[in-house]
């Protein structure tokens, strides 16, 4: 048996379990990735070359070479290899990596992940038929890739858990990878093109030939569609957000409108009350929705009441002369049997009108079923208890 030692510089992708341990060249990994990536939004096949040996009893693979899948055709959403696609793969294998054979396949499919398509399992079970090859199913799109191997019974695949890149010198590799440069207008590689393949590929395989006919879409355009749509949705969410925006203004304007407009109807009232003989207008915050509705009176005290006390925050008008004669209790106001509450009124201020002070504003409320004296709604009408 074949003596061959493990690479020194490796690293470990994902975990090692039982069965084959597969070990890839580094070369091999940034040339997939090329390859793939080359393809834009297409898929790429590709042929994996190396070698497969029984190290201590357990059963190792080495891939250290990679061939672009050319003369492929698509048959029902499958990219497939054709003879052709093979003959030219060996002719790399003679030329390039002399001693080694094909090991396996990669199948990149951009944007899918490492999902396995049932449709090329059957096709590796029916092309890659030795236990040891294997497939190697890429996204590079994702960036993600994945190993599969033959189960024990050798009837289907499944996902390796791991495997390992190793660093090595690989003239080979670095040799093909220079006759096969790829970019990203690169259309010799299309699927379903046609060409005469040579029987063995000569010296300057890697001068590339031109596609002849209808150019496919280049992946380069395709990014900037990509960029394009990008730029369209972030000027669509702006303009949402900046829409959003203007709305909610709009709607503090007419909620500050509405507040100037209940703090005039306040002051209004307030006017009102001074008007008809009180000695002392004040403000109390009742509620949030409006200030300085409230008004205290500071009437003298008659013979069975004592001096009210009065709890304000700011007095907002004195009349300079004193009276003479005790306060009215009452409004001089007839009172109406309803009222329609109107912006800026509070019960406080339509018992003051009608009543001539805030006692009656809890018997307002139970004559009214109001639960909570600062929920009462502009356009209500109110029932009126009599004095």
């Amino acid at each position: 048996m074949e003596h061959f030692e493990l690479p020194a510089n490796i690293k470990q992708i994902g975990s090692i379990g039982e069965g084959l341990r597969i070990y890839v060249e580094d070369y091999v990994c940034s040339y997939l990735y090329t390859y793939a990536e080359a393809g834009g939004y297409q898929e790429r096949i590709a042929l994996l070359v190396g070698r497969y040996l029984v190290i201590d009893n357990q059963p190792v693979l080495f891939i250290s070479g990679a061939i672009q899948g050319k003369y492929t055709e698509v048959r029902n959403g499958l990219t497939l290899f054709t003879e052709r696609s093979m003959d030219y793969a060996q002719g790399c294998v003679d030329q390039y990596f002399p001693g080694l054979k094909i090991v396996g396949w990669m199948q990149s499919q951009p944007s899918y992940g490492v999902y396995l398509n049932s449709g090329y399992i059957d096709v590796h079970i029916s092309h890659f038929k030795k236990k040891y090859q294997v497939m190697f199913v890429m996204d590079p799109i994702e960036k993600t890739n994945a190993f599969y191997t033959y189960t024990k019974s050798g009837m289907t695949l499944e996902e390796a858990k791991g495997y390992f890149i190793y660093y090595d010198k690989n003239e080979s590799m670095h040799e093909y990878m220079v006759q096969n440069k790829m970019d990203t207008g690169d259309t010799a590689l299309t699927v379903g093109e046609e060409h005469t393949p040579p029987e063995r590929p000569p010296a300057a395989v890697g001068l590339r030939a031109r596609h002849i006919g209808r150019q496919e879409e280049k992946p380069q355009d395709r990014r900037m569609v990509n960029l394009l749509i990008g730029l369209s949705a972030v000027l669509f969410i702006v303009s949402f957000v900046m829409g959003a925006g203007l709305i909610q203004n709009q709607d503090r304007i007419s909620t500050l409108e509405r507040q100037v407009v209940q703090l005039s109807t306040s002051y209004r009232n307030i006017a009102q009350v001074v008007s008809g003989g009180n000695t002392a207008s004040v403000f109390a915050e009742e509620n949030e929705r409006s200030i300085g509705e409230a008004i205290s009176e500071t009437a003298p005290p008659t013979e069975n009441q004592t001096a009210p006390q009065v709890i304000t925050e700011q007095i907002i008008a004195a009349p300079t002369s004193v009276p003479t004669e005790k306060a009215t209790t009452e409004s001089t106001d007839p009172l109406p049997e309803k009222y329609t509450v109107r912006d800026g009124d509070t019960l406080n201020s339509i018992s003051l009108r009608f009543y001539g002070n805030k006692d009656m504003v809890e018997r307002i409320m139970e004559y009214n079923n109001i639960t909570d004296p600062n929920l009462i709604v502009s356009g209500t009408t109110l029932n009126l208890p009599a004095r």
